[in-house]
C-alpha cells in the first residue's frame, strides 16, 4: 500500500488515515502487508495525531512485513517518527528517513523486484510533484 499523508492532519483525518490503512492490511492477510509512506509534506504531529498514529502501529505489528517511511529533512518529523518506530515496538519492520533513496534501499529484504520498482516509482511520483 502507498500512503500519502498531506497538511492538514488532525485526529479526525488520523483516525480515518488509519481505518483506510488498517482495512488494507487486514485485507492482505496473511500475508505481511509492506507500506510506503511519504509524509514529505507534512511538518510534525500534534501529539494526539501522533498518539492515533503510534496506536494504529502497536496494533498492526503483527501484519506488517515492512513500511518505509519518508519526510523532508531539517524538520521535527524525524524525531517524531524516530520515537513513534521505537515506542510502537518492532523497529525493525519500520524505517523512516529523509533520503527517498535510502528508504528503498530498505526494502530489498522484504519485497519482490515488482515492489521496490512500484515503491520507486511512487517516490518519483511524490517527488517530482512537490
Amino acid at each position: 500500500m502507498l500512503v500519502t499523508l498531506a497538511p492538514p492532519v488532525d485526529v479526525d483525518v488520523a483516525k480515518a488515515a488509519t481505518v483506510e490503512i488498517r482495512a488494507a492490511i487486514v485485507g492482505h492477510a496473511p500475508t505481511p502487508s509492506l507500506l510506503c509512506t511519504d509524509v514529505r509534506s507534512a511538518s510534525a504531529w500534534p501529539p494526539a495525531v501522533g498518539d492515533v498514529f503510534l496506536q494504529m502501529m502497536r496494533a498492526d505489528n503483527p501484519m506488517l512485513a515492512f513500511n518505509g517511511i519518508v519526510y523532508t529533512p531539517g524538520g521535527s518529523m524525524g524525531l517524531q517518527l524516530a520515537r513513534l518506530i521505537r515506542e510502537a515496538g518492532r523497529p525493525d519492520r519500520r524505517y523512516a528517513s529523509g533520503d527517498p533513496a535510502d528508504v528503498l534501499a530498505r526494502y530489498e529484504p522484504h519485497a519482490t523486484h515488482e515492489e521496490i520498482a512500484l515503491v520507486r516509482s511512487f517516490l518519483d511520483r511524490a517527488t517530482v510533484a512537490r
